[in-house]
């Protein structure tokens, strides 16, 4: 459950709308959940594509790095839109950019639409077949998709005609995140899974065991509410509440632990449990996973809680160790958490992003966590690290309630140092990088969140 932006990865890997479709992996090491053991666990899930011209439809799928949004402009043709040594992309205000496959990398294509004022790209293969690609990364403004070569030439006889990005139904069963349900219509999750994302896209699995078999609680989204002071560069304050368009049915919600309680299970090294859909190998900090499919039932993992001031010694002398004592010391901060493995070689990874991590007490599961971020996966000294879920019990049942504004509605928004939790958080998952040749890796880099 580690996130590189585990969610960013798992778009380019699981989030096609069929069957080998995938957005940010399981838990490493873990064990398949009984049935009904964990029935406030939410799975969230990413609806097809459709590229929409006149009365034809297309298949595509985002691009890893791009936001996931839709458009509706019309439709312009930039060529193989080549950064910088060329600027077929010059024209494309408020348009979508028409992109062919090519030589040069697509985050050189897609800064090219954007610097021409482009609302969207659609990028289609040079050869025959389905491709998957990334932006590396680089994050695009932009919504990205990418489709198939007959798709692209089949485009180009529509240009100038009106192009919507749109999402046709409910029909995937691969999630790229976690979320657990905490009543009403509510749910709560990792910021850096949703924060960037147009509710219509995404639907929501509550309390499903195996997300192909148990659909009785598939949800569509009404709204995404980002705490207000999340930093989507640093992911500070990494996390949001996401409210459903209706009530599930037969569905008891967790409750989320008190600070207190959580104080008191940290200080006796309180044995907890995370759970997840996400990619189960380990995964050295700085690989990546290989392009599976992530699994469709709940796995979780006993581990055990430690203080945020041992987790921060690992990772400063992780910095010290790979000769980046410059970057940020202490990344944990005061509303974060810390696990380390039981069993050794065990632990979260890509996928698992938003999940919970729940404190059991007198029969009962208690919300104390959601899964946030990590350097690679299930590796010895970098423990897993979890936003501490009860340090903002107030502002969610003041929300939940609506007695309070302190989530908002998505955006990417800059911590100012001025609320209530601060400015500092869990560490960013991509960094933004101006040219591929150069490739800076530095602490705040390598950090990646489990999505």
């Amino acid at each position: 459950m580690r996130t590189v932006n585990f969610v960013l990865v798992l778009i380019s890997l699981f989030l096609m709308p069929k069957p080998g479709m995938a957005l940010q992996p399981r838990i490493v090491g873990g064990t398949e959940s009984s049935v009904d053991a964990r029935p406030y666990s939410a799975a969230i899930l990413a609806k097809s594509l459709a590229i929409k011209v006149g009365t034809e439809t297309y298949d595509a799928f985002y691009m890893s790095g791009s936001p996931i949004k839709s458009f509706d402009a019309s439709l312009q043709n930039c060529s193989n839109a080549e950064f910088i040594t060329s600027t077929p992309c010059t024209d494309s205000q408020g348009k979508v950019c028409l992109i062919e496959r090519g030589t040069t990398y697509f985050y050189e294509k897609v800064q090219n639409c954007e610097a021409g004022g482009g609302v969207g790209a659609i990028i289609y293969n040079n050869v025959d077949g389905v491709y998957f690609g990334t932006l590396g990364n680089i994050t695009a403004d932009i919504p990205v998709v990418s489709t198939t070569n007959s798709t692209g030439l089949a485009l180009l006889n529509q240009l100038s005609s009106n192009v919507q990005l749109s999402y046709i139904n409910n029909n995937s069963n691969q999630s790229f995140c976690g979320a657990s349900y905490i009543g009403g219509q509510w749910l709560v999750t990792a910021a850096h899974c949703v924060y960037d994302t147009d509710p219509s896209a995404i639907f929501v699995n509550v309390g499903g065991h195996d997300l192909v078999t148990n659909t009785d609680n598939v949800i569509d989204v009404d709204r995404i509410l980002v705490y207000q002071n999340y930093d989507a560069i640093q992911d500070y304050n990494d996390i949001a509440l996401i409210k459903l368009v209706r009530k599930p049915t037969g569905i008891v919600p967790i409750k989320i632990a008190d600070e207190l309680t959580l104080e008191d299970a940290i200080s006796a090294g309180s044995t907890v449990v995370e759970m997840g859909r996400g990619y189960q190998q380990p995964v050295a900090p700085d690989g990546q996973p290989a392009a599976v499919p992530s699994p469709t039932v709940l796995y979780e993992l006993n581990v055990q809680l430690i203080t945020n001031d041992k987790c921060n010694t690992l990772y400063n002398k992780y910095l010290q160790s790979t000769s980046q004592g410059d970057s940020e010391t202490d990344p944990v901060k005061p509303y974060m958490l810390c696990a380390e493995p039981i069993t050794p070689n065990t632990g979260a990874c890509f996928g698992d992003s938003g999940g919970a991590m729940v404190l059991p007490q007198n029969g009962e599961d208690y919300l104390i966590g959601a899964t946030s971020w990590g350097i690679g996966c299930a590796v010895s000294g970098l423990e897993d690290v979890y936003t501490r879920v009860s340090y903002y019990k107030d502002d969610i049942e003041q929300v939940t309630s609506g007695a309070s504004s302190v989530f908002g509605p998505n955006s990417t928004t800059q911590g100012n140092g001025n609320s209530k939790h601060g400015f500092l958080g869990a560490i960013g998952y991509w960094c933004m990088i101006l040219f591929a040749v150069i490739a800076v890796m530095r602490f705040s880099c390598n950090k990646k969140r489990y999505a």
